[in-house]
């Protein structure tokens, strides 16, 4: 086989292998894209969801801190009825099984009342905590979004390439021409 033979089969070659090349690049990229396009339609989703839940807690926030506020102004009025109670009950009657039951029974809910406030604050600083947690982690999904809509794009078709390696083709003078390395312009051809 003449050398000529051998020049065009290896530059048949090489452009079916460069050719299989990109087509499986340019696949595995539209593959890529598509799932990119995927997951951040689940963010603008996910993100407006934790907006909305955001907005309920901040309105719940709201309410509860009116009850609490109502609450606290009703305590003092309330241990002064039950002192008043207490010092208005004759003392002949102190004794008695009912105003007994009656004082253990005010005993219990005074603890159960500072139970309960307790409990309270302690929601406080779990909701509280929640919410830093919360600012974090939308900051972060904000971050990886921001890095997906920022990819690079897929390099246009009329914008050369530059490469160096091994080259076949056909030089200056119109002849075809084969070497271990050079410069070279490309674009990309898609199939």
């Amino acid at each position: 086989m003449k050398r000529k033979h051998w020049i065009i089969a290896g530059l048949a070659v090489g452009l079916i292998g460069m050719i299989l090349v990109g087509k499986c690049y340019r696949s595995q990229a539209n593959e890529w894209e598509k799932q990119v396009r995927v997951v951040l339609s689940q963010a603008e989703d996910l993100d407006r969801q934790a907006k909305e839940a955001v907005k309920r807690a901040d309105n719940a926030e709201a309410e509860i801190e009116i009850l609490v506020e109502s609450v606290r102004d009703k305590q003092p009025i309330i241990r002064e009825r039950i002192d008043s109670v207490r010092v208005e009950t004759p003392l002949e009657l102190a004794g008695h099984p009912a105003i007994v039951k009656r004082d253990e029974i005010i005993a219990d809910l005074i603890v159960e009342s500072a139970d309960w406030e307790e409990a309270y604050e302690r929601e406080v600083e779990v909701a509280n905590l929640l919410r830093v947690a919360n600012a974090f982690a939308l900051a972060r999904g904000d971050s990886l979004v921001r890095v997906l809509e920022d990819r690079p794009k897929k390099h246009p078709w009329y914008i050369p390439r530059l490469g160096v390696g091994p080259y076949a083709g056909i030089d200056m003078n119109g002849k075809p021409s084969v070497g271990p390395i050079a410069v070279h312009l490309a674009w990309e051809i898609k199939f």
